[in-house]
């Protein structure tokens, strides 16, 4: 049996779990190819037009793997944190593609609720594995492996100067395509900090981020964002506010937000926004309130499926001479 798994949304966070856990269980996976403006048109074809990027991108790697394989991994995610929810949009993906894609194989679709004991994360793989007709011992074995190369990517994500490029070495890794992952690339000497903010489906996507981090790496800036500060330090800060954010990612960037401010070491922020996301458009405002009192200037890109990149470049380029002046 062949299982695909869509390269878009929650798979840049959790891809080293998934890949991890299917691979240790012997499923022949297939994971939907990089981002390009065929796979996105294809997404376009199917997809509500009030749904924002991120979502038609993914119905795009769903049909990409449609007649590829025997089953398609796509769990319902509700929420991955226990204060914290992911946008309703993630909650009903699930039933919008099996709506709208009647060529879509069987679906392996476990809940995900950190909220419920029976839904957590780990019991959610759990019956995954049972889906998939494997023995519930197997699968707690797997479930450990996963669990131990999720938490060393993490780290290496805390240390790389290039997430795109540590991404790719680990899902190499992760595939059987390598037999190790190389060391995270060091962060460079650079006279100017940024701190890229947004959902790692949006900035690690290197199409429809219109290869930003790359950008910036090249024009000699160090970026870092809100998965380069660990959880503990994360929370003490969102800790600080009267309220925290009720969304998974407006939790993170209003999070890291703070604590670069406070550290002091950066010089900018570049939000990253998809059009038609709610709840960026509430923590970018917060962010925005921020680092006006901090007097750190901010950047805001806000992508959908028009946007052209040539335009992109010019705020990017008048941003970064604005940092030097």
């Amino acid at each position: 049996m062949k299982l695909g798994i869509p390269r878009a949304l929650m798979y840049f966070r959790f891809f080293p779990t998934w890949l991890s856990f299917f691979r240790e269980l012997d499923v022949d996976l297939l994971v939907s190819p990089k981002t390009t403006k065929g796979l996105l048109e294809k997404g376009l074809s199917r997809a509500l037009d009030d749904v924002c990027l991120p979502i038609k991108l993914g119905f795009g790697h769903v049909i990409e793997l449609c007649g590829n394989c025997d089953a398609i991994f796509l769990p319902r995610l509700i929420c991955v944190e226990k204060d914290a929810y992911l946008c309703p949009k993630f909650t009903g993906f699930t039933d919008m593609v099996r709506a709208s894609v009647p060529e879509l194989p069987a679906l392996i679709d476990p809940i995900v609720n950190e909220k419920s004991w029976r839904h957590k994360s780990d019991q959610a793989l759990l019956r995954a594995g049972r889906m998939l007709g494997k023995a519930k011992r197997r699968s707690r074995r797997a479930l450990e492996e996963a669990k131990q190369n999720q938490r060393a990517f993490e780290k290496d994500m805390l240390e790389t100067a290039d997430p795109i490029v540590t991404i790719d070495a680990w899902e190499k890794f992760l595939l059987g395509r390598e037999t190790q992952v190389p060391p995270a690339p060091a962060q460079p000497q650079s006279p100017h900090t940024i701190a890229v903010l947004g959902h790692s489906y949006t900035i690690y996507d290197e199409y429809i981020s219109m290869g930003l981090l790359k950008k910036l790496s090249q024009s000699g800036v160090r970026t870092v964002r809100a998965d380069s500060i660990d959880r503990p330090s994360l929370e003490k800060f969102l800790a600080s506010l009267h309220q925290k954010p009720f969304w998974t990612s407006g939790k993170e960037a209003v999070g890291s937000s703070l604590y670069y401010l406070s550290e002091g070491k950066i010089d900018g922020f570049i939000y990253v926004v998809s059009f038609e996301c709610g709840p960026d458009s509430m923590s970018r405002e917060v962010v925005d309130y921020q680092a006006g009192l901090y007097k750190i200037p901010m950047l805001s890109l806000v992508l959908d499926e028009h946007t052209a990149e040539a335009g992109v470049i010019t705020r990017i380029q008048a941003f970064l001479d604005m940092l030097r002046r």
